[in-house]
């Protein structure tokens, strides 16, 4: 993901990097993650509001989820694109 601007004042801006990870894949099923991304947490938190079932997120995802954390993270792809296995810890 591209590192966006954030404006301080009115003509400031300075670059703030949200995800930045190295991710190594041995072969297509299976990777590794190492760095700073956003962990797999929650429906809620991962989609888009007009897409809940509800209005509001729920209090519990607003205040205990997490955002952007470093650490490592590793995967494995499904045969047939059926989904994904991932196992991840974050400091």
């Amino acid at each position: 993901e591209f590192p966006s601007a954030s404006v301080r004042g009115d003509e400031e801006r300075s670059p703030a990097m949200r995800d930045a990870y190295i991710e190594w894949r041995p072969c297509p099923e299976y990777q590794l993650r190492m760095g700073q991304f956003r962990p797999a947490i929650s429906r809620q938190f991962n989609t888009d509001p007009h897409r809940l079932q509800f209005a509001d997120r729920a209090e519990a995802t607003r205040d205990l989820a997490f955002d952007r954390n470093q650490g490592a993270q590793a995967g494995y792809d499904l045969p047939d694109g059926w989904g994904s296995v991932n196992a991840a810890v974050f400091n």
